[in-house]
């Protein structure tokens, strides 16, 4: 911690793991300090997480930083929660994919991470409606399965918009992380978009 906080400073800094997201971009927002804090205890975090999956977090977050890809799914929901009861643990890791870098990233997890191309299929669960992503490549090593879900374009955040609810329109960068509906998604609610369940109420405009 830094030398010159005062020891408020400090007795907060205490309270950042159990901080939920809002409030640690709020407390973010104090100070450079601070700001610091948070970005580095996220960052700890993150790391930490992704050691259920890959050897090397860094490297693996370098890969994303330079394919432009992104962790979004049950993973990102779950580490944005941070801070509050989690009831579940995510089964797999779902990376999204420019569509130009979906081989070179499988090849990557193979090379440098020891996984094995499982297979290749159209959909990421029944359901998912082909429209945003072009194919998933299925990865395993032993028990544990990454899916590449490579983008029909070259943004990989444009499957995010056809996911079948709300609080799944997160994701993780290399270096940052979006909630595209915080109000619902922090109050552990989700809606379904009018083209998948025609019932129930369109996304509001205002939602960032």
């Amino acid at each position: 911690m830094d030398n010159h906080a005062s020891r408020n400073d400090l007795l907060l800094a205490d309270c950042i793991p159990f901080m939920t997201v809002p409030a640690l971009q709020s407390y973010a927002e104090v100070s450079p300090t601070t700001a610091r804090w948070v970005a580095t205890h996220l960052d700890e975090q993150l790391n930490t997480a992704l050691t259920d999956y890959v050897y090397d977090p860094i490297a693996f977050r370098s890969a994303l930083r330079l394919t432009q890809s992104v962790i979004s799914g049950s993973f990102a929901l779950w580490f944005l929660l941070h801070g509050q009861e989690r009831c579940f643990k995510p089964a797999d890791l779902n990376i999204y994919v420019p569509c130009k870098y979906g081989r070179r990233f499988a090849d990557y997890l193979i090379t440098a991470e020891g996984y094995k191309l499982c297979k290749t299929q159209a959909a990421l669960y029944a359901g998912f409606r082909r429209v945003a992503h072009s194919t998933v490549l299925v990865l395993q090593r032993a028990s544990t399965r990454i899916d590449v879900v490579v983008s029909s374009n070259d943004s990989a955040l444009y499957p995010l918009s056809h996911f079948w609810a709300s609080h799944l329109m997160n994701y993780i960068s290399s270096d940052s992380y979006c909630v595209a509906y915080p109000d619902l998604t922090f109050a552990r609610r989700g809606r379904a978009p009018v083209s998948v369940v025609s019932s129930v109420i369109v996304f509001v405009s205002s939602a960032i």
